[in-house]
């Protein structure tokens, strides 16, 4: 669950005081270490741990993000580093950090570490093509909004948020998302409010309700730190208070499982 957040143009100083003849390693590391110390500004002192220790376990965290990205052919791009790591200090001093919260923190994380891929070659993951592409139809292509019912076939052309992109007899036309009830699957939407279960559009739970995902939920959060031996469930978003689970994920054992 929101893993690319955690690889979240400034100078490289941001960075640790990088110089240009750092090597991609040398910058990735300050990169981590940095994004560690605006995580553990704020959750360190709520959650009663020493601020060394924060950043050590953070940092690792970051770490085997990083590695995980060269491994499907990522690189670093520090030009893109700086604005993340702004968002980072500011998702992190938040009370409850909501849903919408880390979208933010994704938009301005998610392409710190970015693929080479260009426009109709195959993706996962919008970074896995080259800035600004999007991967869209397993196709890199630039964004492009189109109107209600319009052709969306071609990678990178979305539907207004009340349809989606549906494949018809050989082309691709914005439909309206399904009403409660109607046939779903993976590439058939439902409309807001409702989600895809058992093949049919159903409505997203409420507050406290036990959840596998954060699609699952009402407000897009289901909790990833239940108390032992507790379900996950729905929940307004991430709070880290002492003693509290969310502490003891990030810092203990589960210290990977995060976002």
């Amino acid at each position: 669950m929101r893993t690319m957040a955690l690889l979240a143009g400034v100078a490289l100083a941001l960075l640790g005081g990088c110089s240009v003849n750092d090597d991609g390693a040398g910058r990735e590391a300050k990169f981590c270490n940095q994004l560690a110390q605006n995580e553990c500004d704020s959750i360190a002192l709520a959650c009663s741990r020493e601020r060394a220790d924060c950043v050590t376990i953070r940092a690792a965290v970051c770490d085997t993000r990083v590695q995980a990205a060269r491994n499907v052919g990522r690189s670093f791009r520090p030009d893109n580093a700086g604005p993340c790591l702004d968002q980072t200090r500011a998702t992190y001093r938040a009370d409850i950090i909501k849903a919408e919260d880390f979208a933010m923190l994704e938009a301005k994380c998610g392409r710190v570490f970015e693929g080479e891929a260009n426009a109709n070659e195959p993706c996962v993951a919008d970074a896995d093509c080259k800035g600004p592409m999007i991967c869209d139809k397993r196709r890199c292509g630039t964004l492009k909004m189109v109107t209600a019912n319009a052709n969306c076939g071609n990678p990178g052309e979305r539907c207004p948020s009340e349809q989606f992109c549906k494949q018809g007899d050989g082309f691709f036309s914005c439909t309206a998302r399904l009403a409660a009830g109607a046939a779903c699957n993976v590439d058939v939407e439902c409309a807001e409010g409702l989600r895809c279960r058992g093949m049919a559009c159903v409505p997203k739970l409420m507050l406290d309700a036990e959840c596998s995902m954060d699609s699952d939920c009402l407000l897009n959060y289901c909790d990833p730190y239940p108390p032992a031996g507790r379900p996950h469930t729905c929940a307004t978003g991430l709070n880290f208070a002492r003693f509290s689970p969310s502490c003891d994920g990030y810092f203990g054992a589960g210290a990977d499982a995060g976002m």
